[in-house]
């Protein structure tokens, strides 16, 4: 049986100024934004960076 990988800290909790010393991990998880978070409104890429996830309509052409 493998190891369980850890959940990635949400990005909601993230300190206010930790966003500039970890761009490199930030723009990935809002590159392409499915998500929005209900109670703070950041986005991300995935529902697992967000504490309150809620999907984002797609947008139509």
């Amino acid at each position: 049986m493998g190891a369980m990988s850890k959940k990635p800290k949400e990005i909601c909790k993230w300190e206010k100024g930790s966003f500039d010393k970890q761009m490199d991990q930030l723009f990935p998880i809002v590159r392409d934004p499915k998500f929005a978070c209900k109670t703070c409104g950041r986005v991300a890429s995935a529902r697992k960076y967000l504490c309150k996830a809620l999907k984002l309509p797609v947008p139509s052409d």
